[in-house]
């Protein structure tokens, strides 16, 4: 029913909002929402980043809705700006359209969502039919002809995990060298390349590189010291060591 599709959008509109949700949500009843910070959604647990060039991806969206006639959903206004290649953007030349790629380095959910939050802050429009269209609002169509129609326009998206992850990766990384002498690191690692070269075994079944980091970070100097390394251990200590020390101690 008609109803039932309106209450649908609204909670679209709700999830792609940018902004505290118990606020958007006591506001959609009438009410108020007095705190800055909830303390609990997504987007004050800081779940959410904010977009650099927000305006910029906002032109963009709101050309492709222009450039594909007002006619089509989200969806496959996403799909066009991420330069995807399915039957519905090829069958209808979409793909020739100066706004396909435009914003390929992003995934069709995120782009969606800035569709979602385009309408939610009134520069698009959707229908409440059964196959729901976006079009420019008056807003929307200003924006589009003057960037600086809109300067406190944002828009979010989820958390890179991806970014998070590679940044994470890079300062553990980091910490790992820390102290380290790279010179002798690599004395080491022509040591432990000797030798497996020498018995026909990987360079890590000798020591890891991890331990060949310790050594060079604590430089030991007797076996005794040698054996606290991590990853070195009484038995390796005794057969390998030697190797180890004669480099250490020459360094």
């Amino acid at each position: 029913t008609d109803s039932a599709r309106k209450l649908l959008r609204d909670i679209e509109r709700y999830a792609s909002s940018v902004g505290c949700r118990h606020r958007h949500l006591v506001g959609y009843f009438g009410d108020t929402y007095e705190r800055d910070d909830c303390g609990a959604c997504d987007y004050c647990l800081g779940e959410l980043e904010s977009v650099a060039g927000a305006v910029d991806i906002a032109r963009k969206v709101l050309s492709c809705v222009a450039r594909v006639g007002q006619r089509f959903g989200a969806a496959h206004v996403a799909n066009v700006l991420c330069g995807s290649e399915n039957e519905q953007v090829i069958s209808r030349r979409h793909n020739q359209l100066s706004t396909f790629g435009l914003l390929k380095d992003g995934a069709v959910p995120e782009i969606r969502g800035y569709v979602e939050q385009l309408i939610s802050q009134g520069f698009l429009r959707q229908t409440d039919d059964a196959f729901p269209v976006v079009a420019l609002t008056s807003e929307g169509v200003a924006l589009l002809r003057n960037a600086s129609a809109a300067p406190g326009l944002a828009l979010s998206r989820q958390r890179r995990v991806v970014r998070e992850r590679e940044q994470r990766r890079s300062r553990v990384e980091a910490e790992a060298w820390e102290g380290v002498d790279r010179e002798l690191f690599e004395k080491l690692r022509a040591v432990r390349m000797q030798i497996a070269r020498a018995r026909g075994v990987p360079p890590y079944v000798v020591f890891h590189d991890t331990t060949l980091r310790e050594m060079a970070r604590v430089k030991p100097q007797t076996m005794d010291a040698l054996r606290t390394v991590y990853g070195v251990g009484a038995r390796k200590a005794e057969d390998l060591g030697e190797h180890f020390l004669t480099a250490l101690r020459e360094h």
